[in-house]
C-alpha cells in the first residue's frame, strides 16, 4: 500500500513505466510499444524513476521504522 501511495508522488510516466515493468510483469520492449517510447528511453526512464522512488522512500518516516 505504502508503495503505490509513493508512486502516485512521482512524475506520471515514472509511475507508469514502474507500473508496467514491476507491477504487470510487463518487459521493456513492451513498455516501450505501450507508452509510445523507445527501449533505451523506457530503460532511462527505469533507472531515473527508482532513483525518485528510492529518495520518496527515503523520505518517508514508516520505511525508516521498518527498516
Amino acid at each position: 500500500i505504502a508503495v503505490h501511495r509513493m508512486l502516485r508522488t512521482l512524475k506520471p510516466e515514472y509511475s507508469q513505466v514502474l507500473y508496467l515493468v514491476y507491477f504487470e510483469g510487463q518487459t521493456n520492449g513492451e513498455a516501450a510499444a505501450i507508452m509510445g517510447k523507445s527501449k533505451r528511453q523506457i530503460e532511462n526512464l527505469l533507472y531515473n524513476a527508482k532513483r525518485a522512488l528510492k529518495e520518496a522512500m527515503g523520505k518517508e518516516e514508516i520505511f525508516d521504522e521498518a527498516l
